[in-house]
């Protein structure tokens, strides 16, 4: 059984990656799954019996998750470059603590007009109790950049969401070459940190 399971794996790769060499599939084998774990893909059994609602539960539960609210206090603002702002969340004294978050990972922050925006959270990973984003002043945007450098105050209680992680770093490799550009380093300093 192990045998044949192997020569399947072996199969399976070839067809999926043609272009990469035999004596490199398990190590993309690895790396993939490692890829796989990190963003909570369900895992089922070669012969488990199929439950048609499985897909549906782990979405919903997603969603509920992605949609719950946490309200998050403004604890210090620093100018970091000129026209870019960082700011500070933690938890407002009486509430639970911030739940932890991946490297790469983001928040929305409901601004007092009840716009929405999505900032990467730019501190290590293990510092969980708050969240720090850097705000770019884009003269030409929609105000969400405005708002949050005009209005944004210490002492602010923002709503915020869960963090959602979109851009998973990928930890089973050897060596990291991070490149970004602009405001777009923000997701990288988390992951440098990590």
């Amino acid at each position: 059984y192990g045998w044949s399971l192997y020569v399947l794996r072996l199969h399976d790769m070839h067809h999926f990656l043609p272009h990469v060499p035999w004596y490199n599939y398990f190590k993309v084998w690895d790396l993939a799954n490692g890829a796989f774990r990190r963003q909570e893909i369900p895992e089922k059994e070669l012969f488990a019996k199929p439950d048609p609602h499985f897909k549906d539960q782990v979405l919903q539960e997603k969603e509920e998750a992605a949609d719950a609210i946490l309200l998050a206090q403004v604890t210090a603002i620093h100018e970091a470059a000129p026209g870019i702002k960082t700011f500070f969340f933690t938890a407002p004294q009486s509430a639970p603590p911030l739940p932890p978050f991946t490297a790469g990972a983001h928040i929305n922050v409901t601004l007092p007009s009840g716009k929405v925006r999505a900032y990467s959270c730019l501190n290590a990973p293990y510092e969980g109790h708050c969240y720090q984003i850097a705000v770019k002043l884009e003269a030409n945007g929609q105000g969400g950049s405005r708002e949050m450098h005009e209005q944004v105050q210490v002492g602010d209680v923002l709503e915020i969401s869960h963090p959602q992680n979109n851009f998973v770093l990928y930890e089973n490799v050897k060596q990291y070459i991070l490149i970004a550009g602009g405001i777009g380093i923000t997701p990288l300093l988390s992951m440098a940190h990590r």
